[in-house]
């Protein structure tokens, strides 16, 4: 039989040819097709001790099913958050034993049989034992939560940015959390920081950083648990062509004013001689005659050089002069192609008229008692409190580098 499926559908829904290898990343997409047809029977979760033995799979038409209702969310960094509620009694009695799943447990979501993970993450909440509740509800994060956890202090001289990533990858990454390394997945960005210096920053922070530098990058960790650093993907997604009125119910496109700065100025959290920590600062003139002046002040690495604080703010601005375009689409009929937040959503109006192409930003599995159901953001990320905390943090940080340079200037002069 041959290893090719046939066939177009007029939608952009099922794409029948080609190998199926075809897809990100290569090998690792592999899923042997076709995939089967119902999501509930065919959809199950496998749970992994932290040594990485499976202790059992749930779901599906596999044993006595203890599954309530589950919910993942992918987004452009990877995989993000999950939801996993089980029956208390049904676990207690699975087939497998009991299953006392525990922190830092991994747990694998497959949809439509596939072999391969459609997310991955780790049990980072449990519930009590004692309680009277029926159910038992876990909540966990994908593997790009351990970026958060591990700090940078270290200066970068004349090196290119994926070099820098590969370095952080095989000196602190690997080493200390489970996250995997393929040098294939960390892009060349052919961008070199003149320098950069890092103190007590966290590896999230840090990639952050290096991929705004090097302009359309983009990081995280997807479902194989591997690091990647790619270029920003500005294509249509193949998989993610809809209609309103026939693989989607409802869409609700809106444009945001609030998120507009055209005058942007960089400090890089030192003090130069005149006592300034503004290296470059930057304006959009067709932007302030159209919505007014609008400034904002962005923290940058102590020790970054005034090219590459021009090239990051020139970055910055470009987005920032514009208002945030983005839509919720829900109620989508699921496909059994693997949808990642990579690439443009093309969404037509039901008659036919207008077309959007935004960007994917998140995309929502649930399983219920209603069945398999599937929702996406697109367009600008919605801040969350991680990144907002993450953000508030940094720039703590960066005032106190600042107010140790200015008191050892003070001291010195």
């Amino acid at each position: 039989m041959s290893n090719l499926m046939y066939g177009l559908n007029i939608y952009g829904q099922d794409i029948y040819s080609g190998p199926p290898r075809a897809g990100h990343g290569g090998s690792e997409d592999y899923t042997t097709y076709p995939l089967m047809d119902d999501p509930i029977s065919s959809s199950y979760i496998v749970i992994y001790d932290k040594q990485g033995n499976k202790l059992a799979i749930i779901g599906g038409v596999i044993g006595d099913n203890p599954l309530s209702n589950w919910e993942f969310v992918n987004t452009q960094n990877g995989c993000a958050d999950f939801e996993l509620t089980l029956l208390k009694p049904i676990l207690e009695n699975h087939p497998e034993g009991q299953v006392d799943l525990s922190y830092y447990h991994r747990v694998d979501f497959h949809l439509f049989g596939d072999f391969q993970p459609w997310f991955s993450g780790v049990i980072l909440t449990v519930p009590r034992k004692g309680g009277t509740d029926k159910e038992m509800t876990y909540t966990g994060y994908g593997y790009f939560q351990y970026l958060s956890y591990l700090l940078v202090t270290d200066e970068f001289k004349e090196q290119e940015i994926s070099s820098i990533a590969r370095q952080l990858m095989t000196s602190i990454v690997e080493p200390n959390c489970p996250i995997i390394f393929r040098a294939d997945k960390i892009q060349n960005t052919n961008y070199i920081a003149t320098h950069l210096g890092f103190e007590y920053a966290t590896v999230k922070e840090v990639f952050e950083d290096l991929t705004d530098m090097a302009q359309n990058f983009i990081f995280g960790v997807d479902e194989y648990r591997e690091a990647f650093v790619r270029q920003i993907n500005t294509d249509i997604n193949e998989n993610s062509r809809f209609w309103v009125g026939y693989q989607v119910e409802e869409f609700y496109p809106e444009e945001d004013e609030s998120t507009v700065y055209n005058h942007i100025f960089v400090n890089a959290g030192t003090l130069d001689e005149e006592g300034s920590g503004i290296i470059y600062e930057n304006k959009d003139l067709e932007s302030i005659g159209k919505y007014g002046l609008k400034q904002t002040v962005i923290d940058m690495p102590a020790g970054l050089s005034v090219e590459d604080a021009q090239r990051f703010g020139d970055y910055q601005l470009s987005i920032l002069k514009n208002p945030t375009v983005r839509a919720e689409v829900s109620r989508i009929k699921p496909s059994k192609y693997k949808i990642r937040s990579d690439g443009l959503a093309r969404i037509t109006s039901s008659d036919g008229t207008q077309m959007f192409s935004l960007p994917i930003v998140e995309i929502c599995y649930t399983m219920d008692s209603a069945g398999l159901s599937m929702s996406m953001q697109l367009g600008e990320c919605y801040p969350d409190q991680g990144v907002v905390l993450t953000r508030l943090l940094r720039d703590a940080n960066n005032a106190d580098r600042v107010s140790r340079a200015n008191i050892k200037q003070i001291a010195t002069s």
